[in-house]
């Protein structure tokens, strides 16, 4: 059924026989578009190559499983991390037909500022991975008021979390005042 919804999905290696065939695709063939860009911040030297390779869904029979899927994206990242060297390769699938690496490039970006944003903080800051609450509806409940505080900080213009607990940690009255504003 068509949702009307398009998708770009990175392919990680749970998903085996899908990661394979895209790494077989992009190994086989030539891109129809490519783009490289650099960054430097933080001690990171980071390059990222992304080309974009176009898809027809009966090339794989895997491919065929993923309604209007149109192109496979690979990105190839290196550099240095605190003077160590890196290099690693990801893959993702999409049911756009652009043919335009850049903007590829700027979505799956924004998707890993997003990923910063939100879930590094959960995990390091909030230490929602050394939760032993794990299963049921408590576990979802106390994600969902971690995500609450997080917004209500930012709203208030706390962008570090860390630093807006430490503010308020212990003061009630002060926190439900930025709840109100």
């Amino acid at each position: 059924m068509d949702g009307r919804n398009d998708y770009l999905i990175q392919v990680k290696g749970n998903h085996k026989y899908l990661h394979n065939a895209a790494k077989e695709h992009v190994t086989l063939n030539r891109p129809i578009c490519t783009c490289l860009t650099t960054d430097e911040k933080r001690g990171r030297n980071e390059n990222r190559q992304i080309d974009v390779y176009s898809v027809q869904t009966q090339e794989h029979e895997i491919f065929g499983q993923w309604y209007g899927l149109k192109t496979i994206i690979h990105v190839h990242r290196w550099g240095y991390r605190k003077s160590k060297k890196y290099s690693n390769h990801n893959y993702y699938i999409s049911s756009l037909d652009k043919k335009d690496a850049d903007y590829y490039a700027t979505g799956i970006r924004d998707h890993w500022s997003i990923e910063n944003r939100l879930h590094w903080v959960k995990d390091v800051t909030l230490n929602e991975d050394k939760n032993r609450i794990k299963t049921g509806g408590i576990a979802r409940n106390i994600s969902i008021i971690k995500s609450i505080m997080m917004n209500i900080y930012r709203s208030n213009g706390y962008e570090s979390i860390k630093f807006a607990i430490e503010i308020f940690a212990n003061k009630p009255e002060e926190s439900l005042l930025l709840i109100s504003q």
